[in-house]
């Protein structure tokens, strides 16, 4: 269905997998699997400054 715009969202299960939903195109939904814990971690360990959005890790 052509001019739809697909919302995005994610689920958080009670053993810390994260489920989430985005659009691929016009016509297909897709969902992936994420784990809080490695989540948590990648932010910590490659965080944005809040306020200025710069890295706060060298590339």
């Amino acid at each position: 269905m052509p001019n739809v715009v697909f919302s995005c969202g994610l689920v958080r299960r009670p053993d810390g997998t994260i489920v989430i939903s985005y659009a691929g195109n016009d016509t297909v939904m897709n969902v992936g699997l994420a784990y809080e814990d490695v989540l948590a971690e990648l932010c910590q360990r490659y965080g944005q400054d809040p306020l200025t959005g710069r890295l706060l890790y060298d590339l």
